[in-house]
């Protein structure tokens, strides 16, 4: 990664001490023409969600004198559908399978700006990582899941996820990764 040091904040802490309005005009603000749907869910879903207790947002700005919002992910509990799973039977063992699905947590989003230093995906990306092995020592659940595009699957695979099957309502894959017993430290390495 670069000189850059980032600090991570939730939105609910901003939610808490701003007005909605300034908080909306502050997301405004992040651009990410690369992935309209990150863009898009910053600047309008991730207030609400959070209101909504749906989902946690985590913004990441830089901690140089523009203090910029660079990146943000976004985290949920959600369950999977588990027909026609496309992984191995050791996966598939793993998974808590229940009644057809399988609880797990999700990644909802991960995006950085046009103009993020290389590294800061996988700076996110391990953030993400430390606070679902923290809610699994927490609550249990054992199994993570993002729903990316085609495109991605190298990343995600290089972070430890493994392809588990397609989404039936788009053209999106899912991808899992079980979550041991870790401490958020030992699951960034």
């Amino acid at each position: 990664m670069t000189n850059f040091s980032y600090e991570v904040t939730p939105l609910r802490k901003f939610l808490s001490q701003y007005s909605e309005a300034s908080v909306s005009d502050m997301l405004s603000k992040f651009s990410c023409k690369r992935d309209i749907d990150v863009e898009s869910f910053l600047k309008d879903k991730a207030i609400v969600q959070e209101k909504k207790n749906i989902s946690r947002t985590y913004l990441i700005f830089s901690t140089d004198s523009k203090f910029e919002l660079m990146a943000y992910f976004s985290l949920a509990i959600s369950s999977m559908d588990v027909s026609d799973l496309q992984c191995s039977k050791s996966m598939e063992q793993k998974m808590n399978i229940n009644k057809g699905s399988a609880q797990c947590y999700l990644l909802g989003q991960l995006g950085k700006c046009d103009n993020a230093p290389k590294g800061l995906g996988k700076f996110a990306m391990d953030q993400a990582m430390d606070r679902i092995v923290a809610a699994n020592l927490n609550v249990g659940c054992r199994l993570f899941r993002i729903d990316c595009r085609d495109a991605l699957k190298k990343y995600y695979e290089g972070n430890g996820f493994t392809f588990a099957r397609r989404n039936k309502d788009s053209d999106l894959m899912q991808m899992v990764r079980i979550i041991g017993s870790l401490t958020p430290q030992q699951a960034s390495s």
